[in-house]
């Protein structure tokens, strides 16, 4: 199965760049040729929206429901599954014993797809919470970065209006972002519990207001998950929620898409 290793490829490809040089997985055909003629692309990442989880979630979706509908890939993510490796690996194209990234304040050992774009000119732009990999792990690579505070059930919504404004204000050709509260919410009480699901409902509102926003300034858009997860039985009787490589849940996410002009699917 296709994994992370694909995204920096693919979405260099789509912008008309070449590939990180330490990237070890190759261009999705399917997602390059929609993208082709592409001037700028939005990567969302939609944490803990593994397929297992998106499944359970998809009749409160719409947004995402609607993109998948057109354009789904199942991707495997990398082990060890959690944020700050799959972000290095969704950066560089590169496996976790290349890219050499395991906590969000390692070093990486390999080319990111923001250094690529800015040796060719382009300029690139990420927006997150403050102390989330997004912002410490790509942040530092990006031509603009925009932290937002809070760990509350509100700092998404402060993620969004963050990124909106990098697309109004800045316009990078290439922006990465990431929402966190369902990842939040699915640890907290179980991924296919009804605080996940209803976590999940707002995730998709959010990202449709985001995504109506980038197809209107004529962007592409590439969203995934970096990481599912799975339910785990507490001594106390409760569940919450992990993820590891043991179970397909943790590991099996979806990537969907849309090509600039497509904006029906915002609606």
């Amino acid at each position: 199965m296709l994994d992370l290793t694909c995204i920096a490829p693919t979405a260099a490809s789509g912008l008309g760049l070449p590939p990180p040089r330490n990237a070890e997985g190759g261009a999705l055909a399917q997602v390059v040729a929609d993208l082709k003629g592409c001037d700028r692309l939005a990567i969302v990442v939609l944490d803990a929206l593994g397929m297992a989880t998106w499944r359970a979630a998809r009749e409160r979706m719409p947004t995402f429901k609607r993109m998948a509908d057109r354009h789904l890939i199942q991707l495997r993510s990398v082990r060890p599954p959690v944020t700050p490796v799959c972000f290095a690996t969704i950066a560089t194209g590169a496996r976790p014993e290349t890219h050499g990234v395991r906590e969000r304040t390692d070093a990486f050992k390999a080319e990111t797809i923001f250094e690529v774009a800015r040796k060719h000119g382009r300029t690139s732009g990420v927006a997150g919470g403050a102390g989330c990999s997004a912002t410490m792990v790509l942040g530092r690579w990006s031509d603009v970065t925009r932290r937002v505070g809070s760990d509350g059930e509100e700092r998404d919504g402060l993620i969004l209006t963050a990124s909106l404004r990098i697309l109004a204000e800045d316009r990078p050709d290439l922006f990465f972002t990431q929402f966190v509260a369902l990842d939040s919410a699915s640890h907290r009480y179980g991924p296919f519990s009804s605080q996940a699901v209803a976590a999940a409902e707002t995730l998709d509102a959010r990202f449709g207001l985001l995504l109506s926003a980038a197809c209107g300034k004529g962007y592409g858009v590439l969203a995934l998950a970096d990481h599912g997860q799975h339910p785990v039985l507490q001594a106390d009787g409760k569940t919450k929620g992990w993820h590891d490589d043991t179970t397909e849940e943790s590991m099996i996410i979806p990537l969907v898409w849309v090509a600039p002009g497509e904006r029906t699917v915002a609606r």
